[in-house]
């Protein structure tokens, strides 16, 4: 009699333990009805039923008489185990973007002649050693005397340059390029609009030079005395003169020129100065070129 109840019992133990991993599997699995799916319930039904079946065994079995805690652990343990978490579907990312979109192009492995844009993505693993400057801006360590060299040759013609900008971090030109994002939206375009107009001035994450401490933005001290942002009429100052003029003697270029916007895609910006080496910097100054061009002539 008192096998009889006990089978009863652990009868109706199976029978909610069943219930719950039914309960489980529902909740787990895609709510979708393709095929994979179905086979999955499948397999986790043969599943149950196996240790369904193991459980009546050891219920009925001359040896024992009831179930010890050990197995109903076991057996909820079994019902729990890597197949059903198997039963997730996986991710499926879209396909990526080719080769040339996705590295930086460096002609010659040169890296002072590394072509950062929209085509040619920097990677966010991409690293280099920087160093500060007295005003905490970073630089590419390789460019801190050349930089220097520049700045102070500046100076004693009279002119005082200040940097607004050098080496950013990723996740700083992301920021940057939200930031510009927002104030679209805020003007009232759509997300798409504001992302395409705030690319013509914000490096998208990935396409900005900054990211190689190879760039720096330089303007003059007072420019923020009468203006609120960067604009074109920096192109109006000494101090644009100045750069123009002589940036070249130590290997840096005015890198988005106003008539070069077709081959960067990135609008006229006098105060964005980038080193390339002397010898480069001298060719494409002299002959009105973007480093995209430039680079085109050494393949």
């Amino acid at each position: 009699m008192k096998n009889k109840v006990n089978y009863s019992v652990l009868s109706a133990t199976l029978a909610v333990l069943v219930l719950i991993t039914a309960l489980i599997v529902m909740l787990i699995l895609p709510k979708n009805n393709d095929n994979n799916a179905v086979s999955s319930v499948n397999h986790q039904t043969s599943s149950i039923n196996e240790i369904e079946s193991e459980v009546s065994s050891n219920t009925v079995s001359s040896e024992t008489s009831s179930l010890t805690s050990s197995q109903i652990i076991s057996t909820v343990s079994k019902i729990t185990s890597s197949k059903i978490v198997s039963s997730t579907p996986v991710q499926i990312t879209s396909a990526p973007t080719t080769q040339e979109q996705i590295e930086a192009y460096i002609p010659n492995n040169d890296w002072r002649l590394i072509v950062v844009n929209k085509e040619h993505l920097l990677p966010e693993s991409y690293k280099i050693n920087t160093v500060y400057l007295p005003n905490n801006y970073r630089l590419d360590s390789r460019i801190l005397d050349s930089y220097n060299n520049m700045i102070n040759a500046a100076k004693n013609d009279g002119i005082t340059l200040r940097i607004i900008s050098g080496f950013r971090t990723y996740s700083g030109q992301v920021s940057l390029f939200n930031n510009k994002v927002n104030q679209y939206i805020n003007k009232g375009y759509s997300r798409e609009k504001a992302k395409e107009l705030a690319a013509q001035y914000v490096a998208p994450p990935g396409t900005s030079e900054h990211l190689t401490g190879l760039a720096v933005d330089l303007i003059s001290t007072d420019w923020y005395n009468y203006n609120s942002d960067l604009n074109s009429n920096f192109e109006k100052t000494k101090e644009f003169e100045w750069l123009y003029n002589n940036c070249a003697k130590y290997g840096f270029i005015l890198r988005y020129p106003k008539d070069k916007e077709n081959v960067t895609k990135i609008n006229y910006e006098p105060w964005h100065y980038r080193y390339v080496g002397e010898e480069a910097a001298k060719i494409i100054m002299d002959n009105k070129m973007c480093l995209e061009e430039y680079v085109e002539t050494l393949k």
